[in-house]
């Protein structure tokens, strides 16, 4: 019997611990700022959670440190009444803006696509982010106010337009722009390849792909732009010549150009004329 106070309050402890659904399960210390952070609501309910975060490539900046021993982050999504919901682990990538040291910059964008399988009603959502550096673990937190949007429901995740940026007698620069619409993590890059450009006669013969003969690493990758309402433009030189290396003949031709996505690419296509130095 000398044991049972012992245990009662060992069990009162573990029963107190796994009915805290109202707090985060995982608590740290504070960022040195916070982050650009948003949830985006789409249709039936799902969420798409997104944090940037960047800073100056300087190791004397805090925040700088912390973004170069980021590990991994999560989403912890808390509903006002109910409590935790779901714990999402976010998909990171970096970027450097430059290669200037004290001037360009180190980018961190993170997301995570939540679909909502319980179909719980909310139009509230708190969420934290949790952050795993080498030796530490830092959170932040928010509340949002997400109602039925449903504007973007019936459209695409992605719109493209194609356009010729700039034209020599020797060089054509193809490019796209790319507007995110929604569902910013439902498509993917299934290999390196992001930009493809093909290039076919009026009769539909192609002479010219970015990819002939070309190899690629096999690797997952997020579709930029990330952000729903975001830009990113995306460009190919092309010195036109053909697959062969030969010259392409001055006349009328269709350029095709796509971002190579799963599950389905975004494409989008115009027509123009050489008229350069070609024969």
């Amino acid at each position: 019997m000398r044991y049972f106070p012992f245990l009662l309050s060992t069990l009162l402890a573990l029963l107190s611990a796994c009915g805290s659904t109202n707090k985060p399960a995982l608590q740290g210390k504070q960022l040195p700022e916070k982050p650009e952070f948003t949830l985006q609501r789409s249709r039936g309910g799902a969420l798409d959670v997104y944090f940037k975060y960047g800073e100056k490539r300087d190791t004397l900046l805090p925040k700088f440190r912390f973004l170069n021993s980021l590990l991994s982050a999560k989403a912890i999504l808390i509903h006002p009444e109910l409590g935790v919901l779901d714990t999402l682990p976010l998909g990171m990538s970096n970027r450097i803006t430059g290669f200037e040291y004290g001037k360009d910059s180190l980018i961190i964008e993170a997301g995570a696509f939540w679909d909502n399988p319980n179909a719980v009603v909310y139009d509230k959502m708190q969420c934290s982010i949790i952050f795993t550096t080498l030796d530490t673990v830092y959170s932040c937190s928010d509340n949002f106010n997400v109602p039925v949007d449903s504007s973007n429901d019936d459209k695409v995740f992605i719109e493209v337009s194609p356009f010729i940026d700039l034209e020599t007698d020797s060089m054509m620069t193809f490019a796209l722009l790319a507007k995110r619409n929604r569902g910013a993590t439902q498509d993917y890059h299934p290999t390196s390849e992001r930009l493809r450009v093909e290039v076919f006669t009026q009769k539909g013969v192609l002479v010219f792909s970015t990819n002939y003969k070309a190899n690629y690493l096999q690797e997952l990758a997020p579709v930029e732009p990330r952000k729903r309402g975001e830009y990113k433009r995306f460009t190919f030189d092309w010195n036109m010549k053909d697959n062969t290396g030969h010259d392409v003949p001055k006349g009328k031709y269709k350029a095709v150009l796509s971002l190579v996505t799963k599950p389905a690419p975004y494409s989008s296509s115009l027509e123009f004329e050489l008229s350069g130095n070609n024969k």
